[in-house]
């Protein structure tokens, strides 16, 4: 299912200065965001996408099951086979008591001998958090830790060249938002965060997955005809 899981933060990678464009009474971009999310729907649909059938999660661990200190201090997933290259870990639907969880990313080739990826510390206080992660491995698996308390999540893995498109266009609302009648510098970058996000979207090959188990049913470019006069 497509999802925004862009942080504010990652735009820091493309503007380093971004925070000293807020206005007097921003304190962050979320309603950009709101925007950009929606552009970005928008523009799958308008080429006959179904978001639901895009960005097709790969679960590795599906919630219902509570593990309890002392009961329970290590849980090993089954390893799952990822056949699109997915790099971006997804943790939600979290419940948990006091501090102590860390949440390990492995990988493996064989699903025989898997290899540290991520460890992902779970704090207090969340229902969800993302990591991208850049080793890539044939099969992935989780392995939860524990020393006190309890902990239930979901988690799956994603593509991330959606973060991409995301990212261009939220970028884009929070610079016309400071831009200047006339052209000035955050026109140059609007521009140029466009024309990326035009080159992606009109380029990228997508992998469909109809009956939401994860597998890719179906894959596709966006690719258009451009008739010129």
């Amino acid at each position: 299912m497509l999802k925004n899981h862009i942080a504010e933060s990652y735009l820091y990678g493309y503007v380093p200065n971004l925070t000293d464009l807020l206005w007097t009474d921003e304190t962050d971009y979320s309603e950009q965001r709101i925007k950009a999310t929606d552009y970005v729907y928008n523009s799958m649909i308008q080429r006959n996408y179904k978001p639901k059938e895009l960005m097709p999660e790969l679960i590795l661990r599906a919630s219902g099951t509570v593990l309890s200190y002392p009961t329970d201090t290590t849980e090993t997933t089954t390893g799952v086979l990822d056949t699109i290259n997915r790099m971006r870990i997804v943790i939600d639907n979290i419940t948990i008591t006091t501090s102590g969880k860390t949440i390990t990313l492995q990988g493996s080739n064989d699903n025989t001998t898997f290899y540290t990826i991520q460890n992902i510390t779970v704090p207090i206080n969340t229902t969800s958090t993302s990591v991208v992660f850049y080793d890539s491995y044939k099969y992935y698996r989780l392995t939860t830790a524990l020393t006190s308390g309890t902990i239930d999540y979901r988690a799956y893995i994603v593509e991330t060249i959606y973060d991409e498109l995301f990212s261009y266009k939220w970028l884009q609302y929070i610079l016309m938002s400071v831009r200047r009648q006339g052209e000035d510098q955050f026109d140059l970058l609007i521009r140029d965060f466009d024309n990326m996000y035009n080159d992606i979207l009109n380029n990228v090959k997508l992998y469909i997955d109809q009956n939401a188990d994860g597998i890719p049913d179906a894959v596709t470019t966006t690719k258009e005809i451009t008739l010129t006069r």
